[in-house]
Formats: structure tokens, sequence, C-alpha cells
């Protein structure tokens, strides 16, 4: 039934507005981003289907996928999804002084809602314990359990020429978040040259600002 169904997925903006809404905070819902971007791009149906009769594609199938791994890497990206997502809400409440209660929403949300899981059951009582569901040493260890089935399905869709936007965003986002220097560095040096826009300096009390004449 599932290859009978048109790849064009539709949308009525719901992860758009999301994706607005982060924007506007600072905040990295890089998930829900790309699974808007997923949609969009399947709607290039005509497109992609000529492309694809031009290109040449050698894919290598002597290796299959693994369920184990494949559900495995499914639990690792669902998981940095809820992260994102509750963290999102969280910055939006100390912006918005909405003082909101994640074990109470995530109650509420096992009741009928269309994300209700049996992840969003044990973070009613997750919540109880940890605000921020990566210093939660449950999640913590699933995710340090499930990150390598991540890595094996993304190199067999890179060898397969298809493409796992969102488990690479999952994965993208576990790597950003768990590596203490990041190439910002570069950034932040090149809107000091284009823009004047200073830096701080990791020797130096961060509270400073410094320029350099390029």
């Amino acid at each position: 039934m599932l290859d009978l169904i048109l790849d064009k997925a539709g949308n009525k903006g719901t992860g758009s507005w999301s994706s607005q809404t982060a924007m506007q905070l600072g905040f990295p819902a890089t998930m829900i981003n790309d699974a808007v971007y997923a949609r969009y791009v399947s709607s290039f149906k005509q497109q992609r289907q000529n492309l694809d009769n031009q290109l040449f594609k050698q894919r290598n199938n002597t290796k299959k996928v693994s369920l184990s791994s494949l559900k495995e890497a499914y639990q690792f990206a669902r998981t940095i999804n809820h992260i994102q997502g509750f963290a999102l809400m969280q910055q939006a409440s100390d912006e918005y002084n909405w003082d909101l209660n994640f074990s109470e929403i995530s109650r509420i949300w096992t009741n009928g809602c269309i994300i209700r899981s049996a992840l969003m059951e044990q973070l009613v009582d997750y919540f109880k314990v940890k605000s921020n569901l990566f210093e939660h040493p449950i999640i913590w260890k699933q995710l340090n359990e499930t990150a390598t089935s991540t890595q094996e399905i993304l190199t067999l869709g890179l060898q397969n020429q298809t493409a796992t936007p969102v488990f690479s965003s999952a994965y993208q986002y576990w790597l950003g978040m768990t590596i203490g220097t990041l190439s910002a560095n570069l950034i932040q040096a090149q809107r000091n040259y284009f823009g004047s826009h200073t830096y701080k300096r990791v020797d130096k009390d961060w509270k400073e600002s410094f320029h350099t004449n390029w």
C-alpha cells in the first residue's frame, strides 16, 4: 500500500509556524526545520523525477539495513526531537514568563494527542527529576547507546544515495551539543572582519569585547 502512495507530502503550516517561532527565539529547532524542508522538497515531484532520470546512480546494495539499527536510530532521532521541542518551549516560557510545567504538559499529551507515546508517558516522571532532558541519566544513557546505530543508518543512506535529512539533523545536533569547542570562532572572526561585530577571547573575561584591525 505504501508504494502506491504518491511521494508528495502536504503541509498545513504548523511545522513552519514552529520553525518561525524557533528562529525568533534564536533556538536551534533543527529537526523541525529539516522535517518541514523535506516536505517542501517532496512537492517538486516532476523536477525530482526528471533529475533522477538524468543522474547515473551507483548504489551500494551489498549491505542491507538492519531493522534493529533502524529502530535504534529512530529512537535516537525522536528523543533528540523531544529534547529540542521541550527546550524550545522552555525558551519561550522564559522569554514570555509562561512558567510552563512540562511534567503536566507531558501528562496532558498522553491523552489523545497526536504525539502521545510510551516515551511521552515516561517524560511525565522524567520532568519531575530534571527540567533539561539532556541532563536526565536515562535519556543520556539511551542517546549514547543508540548513537552508533544512527551513524550506521546515515552511512548506508549516503552509500545508497538516499536522503535522510532528519536523521542527519538529529545526529548533527547531538555532535554540536556534545563538543566543547566548535568552529564558531571562525564565524565570529569573519563577523568582526566584515562588520566589526567584535569577539570574546578564551583567555580573557567573557564580559570583555575585542576588535582586530584585520
